[in-house]
Formats: C-alpha cells, sequence, structure tokens
C-alpha cells in the first residue's frame, strides 16, 4: 500500500475511532512537537490538563457526562460539552449539579476523561 493510501487508512480510522468528538479551540500557542517524516515513526504526546465545572447530565448508559466547564488553561475555551467515560467507577457519587473537578488527557486528537472529583 503506497504512503497516500496508508495516510488515508490511518487518517479515515483516528475518525471512526474518535466518535463523538470535539474541536477544542487552543488558548494561546500550542506548543510545537516535532514531526517526522513516516507517521509510524512518529510518537504521541499526550498532555494532560485540569479543568472545573458543574455536570448538567449524565445519561442512563453512563459512557459519558455532560460538563460545562470553564476554561482550560492552554487548551480550551469555557463550554458545555460531553466527555467520555471510560470506565463508569469514575462517576460514583457524581450526580447532575455536583461540581466538580476534572482530569483529561489529551492526545493531539482525543480528549480522555481520567479523572472526576467532586468539589464540596
Amino acid at each position: 500500500m503506497g504512503k497516500s493510501k496508508k495516510l488515508i487508512a490511518l487518517l479515515v480510522a483516528g475518525i471512526i475511532l474518535s466518535g463523538c468528538s470535539s474541536n477544542p479551540k487552543q488558548v494561546g500557542k500550542p506548543e510545537q512537537t516535532s514531526s517526522t517524516d513516516s507517521i509510524s515513526e512518529s510518537k504521541v504526546e499526550m498532555k494532560s490538563y485540569e479543568g472545573a465545572g458543574i455536570v448538567i447530565s449524565i445519561p442512563p448508559n453512563k459512557k459519558q457526562i455532560i460538563i460545562k466547564h470553564g476554561v482550560i488553561p492552554g487548551f480550551m475555551e469555557a463550554m458545555t460539552m460531553p466527555f467520555n467515560v471510560p470506565d463508569s467507577l469514575l462517576l460514583e457519587g457524581i450526580h447532575p449539579k455536583d461540581s466538580v473537578k476534572i482530569f483529561i488527557d489529551y492526545d493531539g486528537t482525543n480528549v480522555v476523561l481520567k479523572k472526576l472529583e467532586k468539589i464540596h
């Protein structure tokens, strides 16, 4: 398979795997990462961010949580958005209208909710 076909296949796979992805607006200048000539040789740089917000809803399947969050410094503007929940245990003790601190990872494509803390 040629380089262009591999690139297209990787892009399509990324779009499919990202599911309900958001396009976060960068606040300030994003850090530059080094690039290589080959996608297969490049490393994904995972960045971690923290923010705070209010839980709007938790769908019954507990696969997502909708949070109205403030500015996440260096990452995105304030907005209301869904976060995919990789493990429903993250939602234990969390309810709509709770104030929460969110801990997320971003790999350049996907936002991953790593931890939620209820703010008392």
